[in-house]
């Protein structure tokens, strides 16, 4: 009878620990290489397509400082089949650090640290002409890499680059994009 009873919950709690196991998170060397590729959002029910296209620049320098290794960008926005802005083919011409400067997207970890899980952003709104940021955090999942990406209109923090102001901002703020392409 005791062999019964440890076969029976041998056969329970092995599967149990089992699954457990497959759910453990998988510790990552968390770089700027796990931002670089594109991505891309789709929301059926609203009709958007939001892509966006990120490699890593060395040696960004600002007018005050050298900001080291960075993540730059470019980015499509789609809407009910109309484009609202496409710049990803001009990820490959930035090549100099005035280039690099004008990027759609610049993302910057904590160099000091090492700590990439988390990158400020600056997102220039080509549609508003705005600078906006906000944060992108890299996220694996057992079936596909994503991006969360939350950026907002701040009052204080944000510089509206255009003639006309215009309230919001005309990209997806708060999203989940999946990485397609390396």
């Amino acid at each position: 009878m005791n062999k019964l009873f440890y076969l029976i919950i041998s056969y329970i709690i092995f599967p149990i620990a089992t699954l457990a196991q497959e759910f453990t998170p998988i510790p990552i060397e968390v770089s700027l290489d796990l931002y670089v590729g594109t991505w891309i959002y789709k929301n059926s029910e609203t009709n958007e397509v939001f892509t966006i296209k990120l490699k890593k620049y060395d040696n960004y320098c600002t007018f005050s400082s050298n900001h080291g290794t960075i993540i730059i960008g470019e980015y499509s926005y789609t809407k009910n089949s109309i484009t609202i802005h496409n710049s990803l083919t001009n990820l490959e011409s930035i090549v100099t650090n005035d280039d690099a400067l004008n990027a759609s997207i610049n993302g910057f970890g904590n160099h000091k640290n090492k700590d990439y899980t988390k990158l400020h952003i600056w997102v220039s709104d080509r549609t508003h002409e705005k600078l906006i940021s906000g944060t992108i955090k890299f996220a694996l999942s057992r079936t596909s890499q994503t991006l969360i990406w939350e950026i907002a209109e701040d009052e204080e923090g944000d510089i509206d680059i255009g003639p006309d102001y215009i309230e919001g901002i005309s990209i997806p703020s708060n999203i989940v994009l999946t990485k397609i392409s390396d």
